[in-house]
């Protein structure tokens, strides 16, 4: 098991966030840490992530983000060792 930082844009928030909503709940019990940012001006929010599980729960959680157009985000791998 290795833990991942997944850092989440969502355009159009009002409209898409129950889409991401339902991805992240199914994954629940891979997010150790969530922070939810919005901005109200430009109907965004950013969602960064602490995901923990095995390569293969990162690939699928990864397959179901990529459904929504709306959404953009960016992965990276922290090895303090």
């Amino acid at each position: 098991m290795k833990d991942t930082i997944v850092a989440l844009q969502v355009d159009e928030r009002d409209n898409f966030a129950p889409n991401v909503q339902h991805i992240l709940t199914q994954y629940g019990k891979n997010i150790k840490t969530r922070l939810g940012l919005h901005n109200d001006d430009q109907n965004q929010g950013l969602i960064l992530i602490e995901f923990a599980g095995a390569d293969e729960d990162l690939e699928h959680f990864e397959k179901e983000l990529r459904q929504i157009e709306q959404l953009n985000f960016k992965t990276m791998n922290l090895d303090f060792k």
